[in-house]
């Protein structure tokens, strides 16, 4: 059998932790995995953090005896945490696992670790492509409206966590927000992300027409919530539960 000079040794491969988490954004995959390797006292050089599976790599997360009962961390932490894992730097994940480690072992009472900093900046910057991403999404009619197809370009992994404000604030119940990283798409009662769009030569028609051509069917898109058909007309959270974000009740942008 032929060998792959630059592929790792067998042993050092099988040797490295690997956690596959769902999606760029996965924070409840990355705190399962993250507690589990912080008790069994796993440094952060060697875990693999990945997206999804790759071929010929394992697919599930890393199989790792823990210890201990469990630790727990300021609630400040978990919201930074819950935040920078949408920010587009590839290393986020192996980041905060670092920052973690660092503040289990600090000791009561010790001065704020200066390398969180860089975090906290991170965090600013996913909280303004949130927002960017709500002023700026423009909607047109298309399909003699049946549907309403937006594009924006966000600089971080915002769409989901602004899929309540869209749900609530998108003046129809068939919607489809394309960015190239995801998309989220409305059918009635039924909210799902689906795969990124190719922006071609700008037309809103023309990167429409290229995702249907290649997304297959929309049914197989995963579903992310449910919700009512009226959802839109209620500015309330409890449209879609703990998933809703805030807004002023006003629907976004839509281009006649």
């Amino acid at each position: 059998r032929a060998i792959d000079p630059a592929a790792p040794p067998p042993d050092a491969a099988a040797a490295m932790p690997i956690v596959t988490l769902s999606h760029d954004a996965d924070f409840d995959g990355w705190r399962s995995a993250a507690r589990a390797l912080a008790l069994a006292g796993t440094p952060p050089g060697e875990i693999d953090w990945q997206i999804r599976a790759r071929p010929g790599r394992a697919a599930t997360p890393a199989a790792t005896a823990a210890t201990g009962t469990g630790f727990s961390v300021p609630r400040s932490f978990i919201d930074l945490a819950r935040t920078v894992t949408c920010h587009s730097d590839p290393d986020r994940f192996a980041r905060l696992y670092a920052a973690l480690l660092r503040l289990r072992s600090s000791p009561a009472g010790a001065e704020p670790d200066p390398r969180c900093r860089q975090l906290e900046e991170m965090a600013r910057e996913v909280l303004q492509a949130m927002h960017e991403t709500r002023i700026a999404a423009t909607f047109v009619p298309l399909g003699a409206g049946e549907r309403l197809v937006g594009w924006f370009e966000p600089r971080h992994h915002v769409l989901r966590v602004n899929a309540g404000f869209f749900a609530r604030h998108v003046p129809s119940a068939r919607w489809s927000l394309l960015t190239p990283r995801s998309s989220l798409h409305r059918d009635g009662e039924r909210l799902a992300i689906g795969p990124g769009a190719d922006r071609a030569d700008g037309a809103i028609e023309t990167i429409w027409g290229g995702y249907l051509a290649n997304a297959g069917n929309p049914d197989g898109l995963e579903a992310i919530g449910a919700l009512p058909a009226d959802a839109w007309k209620d500015p309330s959270a409890a449209a879609l539960g703990s998933s809703g974000a805030a807004g002023d009740g006003r629907p976004v942008g839509v281009v006649d």
